[in-house]
């Protein structure tokens, strides 16, 4: 059975508050990740998000990052394993990945989010992911569709 994608018609407007709408398979559909870690004063921590679901291409649209005090803090991301965003923040971080429309993760894909801590003091610092996924046509892999 083939899958037809299609743009959700109403953009985002289906997730704001107040919106009981519920999304069809067949179009593109939120999804969102947090992760809170306790960082001591220069230490860090991985965080790997392997691609859970064979159905569907992944599309990750922003990753935030947020310490809980204003602190300076560095964010790496990789993926597939190459390093595509290395940064140094203050305060909070927004890092929109999906200006980059080759981006795309099927299951099995790999994406690792370092955070390090570059304050004196032990700080609890948000990783925050949102993006989208949309229906997986058959055969496709990375570069056809």
């Amino acid at each position: 059975m083939s899958r037809v994608i299609r743009d959700n018609p109403s953009g985002w407007s289906r997730s704001l508050p107040g919106h009981t709408v519920e999304y069809d398979e067949n179009y593109g559909l939120p999804w969102s990740i947090m992760y809170e870690s306790a960082l001591s004063a220069g230490s860090s921590y991985d965080y790997d998000l392997v691609i859970p679901d064979d159905g569907y291409i992944y599309f990750i649209d922003m990753v935030g990052c947020t310490p809980k005090a204003y602190t300076a803090f560095r964010v790496r991301v990789r993926l597939n394993g190459v390093s595509y965003v290395n940064g140094a923040f203050t305060g909070w971080c927004n890092i929109p990945l999906r200006q980059n429309p080759s981006l795309q993760f099927i299951y099995g894909d790999t994406i690792r989010f370092a955070v390090t801590n570059d304050d004196a003091s032990s700080r609890t610092l948000q990783l925050i992911l949102n993006g989208t996924k949309i229906p997986k046509p058959e055969g496709y892999s990375h570069g056809v569709f």
